[in-house]
């Protein structure tokens, strides 16, 4: 994984720092046993530089098909976009306002 990080990073020697942070990351797992997936949804990491380059890990492991050992469900790693988590709080806080002003 240090060598597919170092791809597309302009000081290699930063692949193993950043290999450690996003092992400590937050990640949401969401298993779809229906479409055969297991997706892994990596949160942001501290800056758009070390979010590229999990893009682009995110990218090569995904074309490697790997099936989540003991299953069928094949991995699938994204990283979560900032719009997708604007977007479920939007939704979240209207879900929120619809319910508060049912009570009402």
């Amino acid at each position: 994984m240090v060598q597919i990080a170092r791809e597309k990073m302009s000081r290699e020697d930063d692949a193993r720092s950043l290999m450690r942070s996003l092992y400590r990351t937050e990640a949401d797992l969401l298993p779809d046993e229906n479409a055969g997936t297991l997706t892994v949804r990596v949160h942001h990491q501290a800056n758009r530089s070390a979010d590229e380059v999990i893009r682009h890990l995110c990218t090569e492991l995904n074309q490697t098909e790997t099936v989540f050992p003991g299953t069928n469900l094949r991995l699938i790693y994204e990283l979560i976009s900032t719009w997708s988590v604007c977007a479920l709080q939007s939704v979240c806080a209207s879900e929120v306002a619809v319910v508060t002003a049912s009570r009402s």
